[in-house]
């Protein structure tokens, strides 16, 4: 079999390619909606309010014993995140100043 021949063989036998693990979720911040959009596989967090998007820094994503963090930065801000998703998913901010500020999300 010829090399094309074999990595089209691949591709069909793992069901025509990659399926990227994406996750999005509803936060709420003070009453403003917004959303957020997880690639695992790719390793990117989005996030979307009022229509403008922000693409955080992720620096780990663990899954462990059923829970998921995400940790990361939010990028130009100075400001840490923490995603957790076990039982209903929550994103906690670290500001630069030391101050803190958890949402609740949902899964879309």
């Amino acid at each position: 079999m010829s090399r094309v021949g074999m990595c089209v063989a691949l591709v069909l036998l793992g069901g025509g390619g990659a399926q990227a693990a994406i996750t999005t979720y509803s936060c709420k911040a003070s009453g403003v909606a917004y959303r957020l959009i997880l690639d695992d596989d790719a390793g990117t967090l989005v996030s979307v309010m009022q229509g403008k998007e922000t693409v955080y820094g992720v620096r780990g994503i663990k899954r462990e014993m059923g829970t998921l963090t995400v940790n990361g930065y939010v990028t130009g801000r100075g400001t840490d995140y923490v995603l957790t998703h076990r039982f209903s998913p929550s994103i906690t901010y670290t500001y630069g100043n030391g101050g803190q500020r958890t949402d609740s999300c949902s899964v879309e």
